[in-house]
C-alpha cells in the first residue's frame, strides 16, 4: 500500500473528505454551538427566537463572491433579555469572555450597539446587537458558518428538504429584505 492510499484510507476512516472540507451538517452543528455559547454568556436570557432555518446559500455564489465547494449555514436567533440588562456593556465584555474569536470593523455603518466578531479556527462569523422580542429588550444573534459539503442525508437530518422557500432571507412582511440600489430585494430570489 502506498503512503498516499494510507492517507486517504486514515481520512476515509475518520469521517473526514479526501481535501479535509467538513459537511454541511457539521458546519451547521459548529455554528448552532456557538450561538449557543453567546445565549449561555447572557444573564437570565428569556425566550429564544430561532429564525427557521432556510436553504444554504452556495459557497460559490457571485453574490457572497465566494470560490469554494458546497454551502454555508445561517443561524439568526432573537434572545428576550432582562430589562436592566446593559446591552452595551455585555457587547463590550464579548471578545474577552470568547478569546477564541476577534472583533472586526465591517467598515460600514452598522446600527448600534453592535458587535461583529470573526473566530479563525474553524472560521465562523456572528454579530451581535440590540433588538427587541415580543415588545421587550432582546440582542439578536447571526451566525454564518465556513462552507461544508452538501449532502443530501444532511440536509434531510435537519428538516430541510427539497421544498426550500423560495428566497434564502427568513424576510416576514414586517421586516422585508432590504432594496438594492437596483431596486431589487437583497438577496435576490430566484423570480427576480
Amino acid at each position: 500500500m502506498t503512503f498516499t492510499g494510507i492517507v486517504v484510507g486514515a481520512l476515509l476512516l475518520t469521517g473526514c473528505t479526501v481535501f479535509g472540507q467538513p459537511t454541511f451538517a457539521e458546519v451547521r452543528q459548529e455554528t448552532l454551538d456557538a450561538m449557543d455559547e453567546v445565549v449561555a454568556l447572557i444573564p437570565d436570557h428569556g425566550r429564544i427566537e430561532r429564525t427557521p432555518e432556510f436553504k444554504p446559500y452556495s459557497c460559490d455564489d457571485p453574490l457572497v463572491m465566494g470560490t469554494g465547494d458546497g454551502a454555508f449555514f445561517t443561524g439568526q436567533w432573537t434572545v428576550a433579555v432582562p430589562p436592566d440588562l446593559d446591552v452595551v456593556e455585555f457587547l463590550d465584555q464579548i471578545p474577552t469572555r470568547l478569546p477564541e474569536w476577534a472583533e472586526e470593523d465591517l467598515g460600514v455603518p452598522t446600527k448600534e450597539p453592535y458587535i461583529y466578531l470573526v473566530r479563525k479556527t474553524p472560521r465562523m462569523t456572528l454579530s451581535v446587537e440590540e433588538s427587541t422580542l415580543d415588545g421587550g429588550k432582546a440582542i439578536e444573534l447571526l451566525a454564518i458558518s465556513r462552507c461544508g459539503i452538501e449532502d443530501s442525508d444532511d440536509l434531510k437530518s435537519h428538516g430541510q428538504g427539497i421544498d426550500w422557500p423560495l428566497t434564502n432571507s427568513p424576510t416576514t412582511p414586517a421586516s422585508p429584505a432590504p432594496i438594492s440600489s437596483a431596486g431589487r430585494r437583497f438577496p435576490f430570489t430566484a423570480n427576480e
